[in-house]
């Protein structure tokens, strides 16, 4: 069922708040309900080979009081971007900074986030 070439492991986790903060400023934006990606295209000419992305997943503890809703959600769109990373485009000598960010309160269903991300991931292939 879940092969490694489909996976999404450490090599594609953004590990430094210093990168989150500057794709909050620098990066481009764009929101399909309930969902809100950031994104900003660095360039790297030392790139490993098959790590065309970086991903980070954010749900405010704001909006989402408990921590298991906050999880929960986190785990939806990690999966919803695992099933469908292949349609993010990987451009040669170039890293994308990808942040996935839960925007609004009322997110209920797996299908929900799902949808927005085919459509966020959708947009960013056309970009």
């Amino acid at each position: 069922m879940g092969s490694s070439n489909n996976s999404l492991g450490l090599s594609k986790k953004i590990k430094k708040s210093e990168i989150i903060s500057k794709v909050l400023k620098q990066g481009k934006r764009k929101t399909s309900y309930p969902i809100r990606i950031h994104w900003l295209w660095e360039s790297s000419p030392y790139r490993s080979v098959g790590s065309g992305f970086e991903v980070a997943f954010i749900v405010p503890k704001r909006i989402y009081r408990k921590a298991v809703k906050r999880n929960q959600i986190k785990r939806w769109m990690r999966e919803a971007l695992r099933i469908h990373q292949d349609q993010i485009l990987i451009k040669e000598k170039k890293q994308l900074q990808l942040l996935i960010v839960a925007s609004q309160a009322e997110i209920s269903t797996y299908q929900e986030v799902e949808k927005a991300v085919i459509y966020l991931l959708t947009y960013l292939a056309n970009r």
